[in-house]
């Protein structure tokens, strides 16, 4: 189909990568850094089909645990062991209504 992964798995980038666990450093300036690549991205040419997630050790001034890789992902349908908002829920029930009418 013509995708192909995202490879930089060493530094952070939140366009390219979506954090799924943070491991806190000592340091509260430590910078993001990639411990463990989850799933991979998918480009498509130059379009990001899909953001890799990633596992991230980072101070607490950059990314904190519990606050960086828990609060919904808006736009997204559906991810495992996270909430998300997307304006396609209850598409379904509302095309039914207006089908019916």
């Amino acid at each position: 189909m013509g995708t192909r992964t995202v490879l930089d798995g060493t530094v952070f980038d939140s366009f390219l990568h979506e954090i799924v666990d943070v491991e806190q450093a000592d340091d509260p300036h430590a910078p993001i850094r990639i411990t463990q690549i989850v799933w991979p991205g998918l480009m498509l040419g130059q379009l990001l089909f899909s953001r890799a997630g990633v596992r991230v050790r980072a101070g607490a001034n950059h990314a904190q645990c519990g606050v960086a890789d828990r609060p919904p992902l808006y736009w997204t349908y559906l991810r495992r062991h996270r909430s998300t908002v997307d304006l396609s829920h209850g598409w379904e029930a509302s095309r039914a209504t207006v089908a019916s009418l």
